[in-house]
């Protein structure tokens, strides 16, 4: 919230954060994200500013919410990392590697109506670990 304040006395000096327009919301966000500030970061900012909104609704210090026509930046979806095949073929030629085997390739559960084959990781006790 101080962030936030202190933008809005610097950009639009202004210290009345309650009868604020989203327009100065969505100057904060790009502000931020230029900032090189995360999604997960500013998506976690616009949360506590909605959060105060609501309150300052339910107690009547003001009447208007600017947070209604803001909507979050998307996160980066990451890739799964691959395992590579050269660590596969080492895993299979340790002691027990033939456990790791059975356990890699009959480890089936239903994913959307079809099979699926995920990989799983046996540690040293043998027990799989996903």
């Amino acid at each position: 919230m101080s962030q936030f304040t202190l933008f809005v006395k610097n950009q639009f000096e202004s210290d009345d954060i309650l009868h604020i327009r989203h327009t100065v919301v969505r100057a904060w966000i790009v502000d931020l994200m230029s900032s090189n500030f995360t999604a997960t970061t500013v998506n976690r900012k616009i949360s506590a500013l909605r959060s105060f909104f609501h309150w300052a609704i339910k107690k009547k210090h003001t009447s208007i919410n600017p947070m209604l026509k803001i909507t979050a930046p998307k996160k980066p979806k990451r890739l799964p990392e691959v395992v590579p095949e050269t660590n596969i073929k080492r895993l299979l030629k340790l002691p027990g590697g033939y456990r790791f085997q059975m356990t890699l390739f009959s480890h089936q559960r239903p994913v959307y109506g079809r099979t699926c084959t995920q990989p799983v990781c046996v540690g040293r006790t043998g027990k799989p670990q996903l």
